[in-house]
């Protein structure tokens, strides 16, 4: 998530999820959701990845291991305490700003479901990362609705930005991402891909709606921390 424009349109969305409280983790993967792969291919190919691969017309889902047991509890750890403490902070600070400068999104924050938390903050990373890479807001996983620049809010999350396990991850996500693309077509040339990474912790109670990403190429879900209770019911 260095920033600039990049020539290439291409653009990729990753969620990291994480749970807002403390549950044993679960192995890391990447969870890629694109259009389904070429037939065939060189099997002295050195780029290849393990993966599970599941079919949901018309997409095909990828399960990609994205770290090593070594890296797992430092970057897990890492990660999940930053997103713990951005989300505490947005919810705080910056939500009640927003809310009391804008009255028609708070009338829409008032009447909306339990998804409300998460895409508040999610509204508010995008003009994070849109400001960091100077790309406009509009393209990053646009949902037709306004994504406001109010005076007096902090559109700052360094301690995400600059740390090293998460610009590591981004790398990896990178790599990951032109294999894959590279799988659809013999055409296809490594790219410099636009990786707009956001963080959605759930608390219990909080959910999301079933939803796409509008213009993504390929989606795809990091989970940092996650844990079920007695009943089965997952948590992140």
């Amino acid at each position: 998530c260095r920033g600039g424009l990049w020539p290439s349109p291409a653009a990729l969305r990753v969620c990291l999820l994480t749970l807002l409280s403390g549950f044993r983790s679960r192995p890391p993967h990447i969870v890629v959701a694109g259009p389904p792969p070429k037939q065939g291919g060189d099997p002295q190919r050195t780029d290849h990845v393990p993966q599970a691969v599941e079919y949901i017309w018309p997409m095909t889902l990828f399960n990609f291991p994205l770290v090593t047991e070594k890296e797992d509890d430092g970057l897990l750890q890492g990660l999940t305490s930053i997103a713990r403490k951005g989300y505490k902070r947005y919810l705080d600070e910056t939500l009640p700003k927003e809310l009391a400068a804008d009255p028609v999104f708070r009338k829409e924050f008032e009447e909306a479901d339990g998804s409300r938390y998460t895409l508040a903050f999610l509204r508010w990373q995008k003009r994070v990362f849109s400001m960091r890479a100077r790309v406009p807001v509009e393209e990053l996983d646009w949902d037709g609705k306004p994504v406001p620049k109010y005076q007096g809010v902090s559109y700052e999350w360094r301690e995400l930005y600059e740390d090293a396990n998460f610009k590591n991850l981004v790398r990896k996500i990178e790599s990951l991402s032109n294999t894959f693309m590279k799988q659809l077509t013999d055409h296809y040339r490594k790219e410099r891909l636009r990786i707009f990474v956001w963080a959605e912790p759930y608390r219990p109670g909080d959910f999301q709606r079933p939803h796409g990403h509008t213009g993504a190429q390929i989606a795809g879900v990091f989970t940092t921390r996650y844990s079920e209770d007695e009943e089965g019911r997952g948590q992140r």
